[in-house]
């Protein structure tokens, strides 16, 4: 969706465009894991991981976060 009545500029971030719109934001990762099924960047694996983590966790811009993936 658009959000082009807001005014966002590239440098907001999503909680201010949370702020901006008072919309929630819905993320969809297919295939999520699949850096470790493949053995890629295996130094930055956890980066990765931190970054999802901040990214998501109990954030208030997060209405949902659907990931598919084949790690249990």
């Amino acid at each position: 969706k658009s959000f082009n009545t807001a005014e966002l500029i590239e440098e907001d971030s999503l909680y201010k465009m949370l702020i901006k719109t008072e919309k929630k934001f819905i993320f969809i990762f297919d295939e999520w894991d699949y850096i470790f099924n493949s053995n890629l960047f295996e130094e930055h694996q956890n980066d990765f991981l931190e970054f999802l983590r901040n990214l998501l966790k109990d954030q208030p811009y997060v209405a949902l976060a659907y990931m598919t993936g084949v790690l249990p």
